[in-house]
């Protein structure tokens, strides 16, 4: 077995460029055993590639393996987001439907039925953007427009028609503390 250590890339890459250099100052005439120590250390590059590569390899797998997996648990979080948000609308639906405004659990000391805040919402937003799309108040420039929801509810309680936006009052939401 032996027990001769492994040079790395860097120490193989600068024997074979002083090897190249005693040939080159020496104007091309080799020296006694120069050609084997090329070929070895020619070997000893190719074998080191290999093993880089291969790791290379390996690696490009690993993260295309951690790539689906991240995908997988992103669609994961958002269904549980999902799940999360309509337990707490059942919840609400049931408080709201049996008048209760204010409760306490063991574990959560309100749970309590909130007025939201109003909320634009663009029931037709290619009428919306026929209508509204130059009007930088109400529209912010992408490479589509994005309607200014904040602008477009001051708008509405000015009293301003909005084509293509209602404002909705009312709601409510779950809070939880």
């Amino acid at each position: 077995m032996s027990t001769a250590k492994k040079r790395t890339l860097n120490e193989i890459t600068e024997h074979l460029q002083q090897l190249l250099w005693r040939i080159d100052e020496a104007e091309g005439v080799l020296e006694d055993g120069i050609e084997e120590e090329l070929d070895a250390l020619g070997v000893e590059f190719k074998e080191k590639a290999n093993a880089i590569l291969w790791v290379c390899d390996q690696q490009e797998a690993m993260a295309s393996k951690m790539k689906a997996r991240a995908k997988a648990l992103s669609a994961k979080a958002k269904s549980v987001e999902r799940d999360r948000e309509r337990l707490r609308e059942y919840l609400l639906r049931s408080m709201l439907s049996l008048g209760i405004e204010r409760t306490s659990t063991k574990d959560y000391p309100i749970v309590a039925v909130y007025k939201s805040p109003d909320k634009v919402e663009i029931e037709n937003e290619t009428a919306f953007v026929a209508a509204h799309g130059d009007d930088e108040v109400l529209c912010d420039e992408v490479t589509t427009y994005k309607p200014k929801k904040t602008a477009i509810k001051n708008a509405i309680l000015d009293g301003e028609e909005v084509v293509g936006a209602v404002l909705l009052r009312d709601r409510k939401r779950l809070g939880v503390k």
